[in-house]
């Protein structure tokens, strides 16, 4: 063998030395769980409180109103074709063919509109879509702050 071979053999045996020293000095991690006191909450009737959801974020609309002939052909997730002229929305958090209430924060304006797609792109820091009519219904100009409530 020549002194290279020996020099990288070597150099590999420490390597590996070095990295089985971790297993041996590795401490043990211990996970308590904390104590918490708990107090009995008082049950309350189902009638007394509504189980509706409120989620408060930015809104977009979509439109093909710029495109001639686009919205030909547009299927929505619920298998319907795309209409501007009634009040639908894509969102995420309720199933289609549903209805959310969508109130515009700045004009106070609320309107009842029937989600008939996906939509509402959370990593780009939007939750709701809605159709060009629902955005004129409410007065929002382009993004506008809206609470989406399930109904």
């Amino acid at each position: 063998m020549t002194i290279k071979k020996l020099v990288i053999i070597d150099l590999l045996l420490i390597f590996l030395n070095v990295l089985s020293w971790g297993y041996y000095f590795r401490r043990p991690v211990v996970m308590l769980s904390p104590i918490v006191e708990t107090t009995p909450t008082p049950t309350v009737s189902p009638s007394s409180t509504p189980s509706r959801s409120v989620h408060t974020g930015i809104a977009s609309f979509y439109s093909w109103a710029g495109c001639v002939g686009c919205n030909e052909n547009r299927i929505m997730a619920n298998r319907q074709p795309l209409d501007d002229t009634r009040l639908t929305v894509a969102y995420n958090r309720a199933p289609l063919n549903s209805f959310v209430n969508v109130k515009c924060k700045k004009t106070g304006r609320m309107v009842r509109a029937k989600v008939t797609d996906w939509g509402g792109f959370e990593r780009l820091g939007r939750i709701i879509d809605l159709s060009v009519t629902t955005k004129n219904a409410i007065g929002c100009g382009g993004l506008c702050i809206v609470e989406v409530e399930k109904i």
